[in-house]
């Protein structure tokens, strides 16, 4: 009798419908905070790759690098000497 009753209550009062829209829109937003997540995590992957490429390429390269105000090493003078009598 007890479970009829608040059944009843709860049916003609509407709370059973808007308990259903609220977790129908908790669903909803999960939802999209989900895919959201799953299209960072897709796009994070090839980002960190690409930045640790790009990031070590830079610093190795910086690594050969004379310091300022120095000039900068031209091997190929001494392999080929013949550019130094075209100047």
């Amino acid at each position: 009798m007890l479970r009829k009753t608040a059944r009843y209550a709860l049916h003609k009062s509407g709370y059973i419908f808007w308990f259903a829209v609220g977790w129908f829109l908790v669903g909803v937003i999960l939802f999209i905070m989900t895919s959201i997540e799953l299209l960072m995590v897709a796009i994070s992957g090839p980002a960190l790759i690409t930045g640790f490429i790009f990031g070590f390429t830079w610093c190795w390269t910086k690594m050969f690098e004379p310091p300022v105000g120095q000039p900068r090493p031209q091997p190929y003078r001494a392999l080929l000497p013949e550019l130094d009598k075209q100047e």
